[in-house]
């Protein structure tokens, strides 16, 4: 079986209970820039039309379809986490739970 470079494929069992979503860890306590232990999580908005009102994030090269948009007919989504340092305002994105 052929493993996918972002987690685990869907025909494996789903992850054990103490592991993050698809088996990827939770999202870090501490900040990657400063240390600092203060992150609040968020979400990064996607305010284009027709949209959801938040960004997704979808594993694989991005394809381009005949007019240039993205192809993702039949692609898995995942929501995009965002932590950010309450104290020196650096944020880290994170792939969430599938959408």
């Amino acid at each position: 079986m052929r493993m996918s470079l972002y987690g685990t494929p869907p025909e494996m069992p789903p992850p054990p209970p103490d592991q993050g979503p698809a088996g990827r860890a939770p999202a870090p306590s501490t900040c990657t820039a400063c240390g600092a232990e203060s992150l609040e999580a968020g979400f990064i908005e996607d305010s284009g039309e027709g949209s959801p009102g938040f960004a997704r994030w979808i594993p694989g090269a991005l394809e381009r379809g005949m007019f240039g948009g993205a192809r993702r007919m039949g692609r898995q989504r995942f929501e995009v986490v965002a932590m950010a340092c309450q104290r020196c305002r650096h944020v880290d994105l994170y792939v969430g739970n599938p959408t």
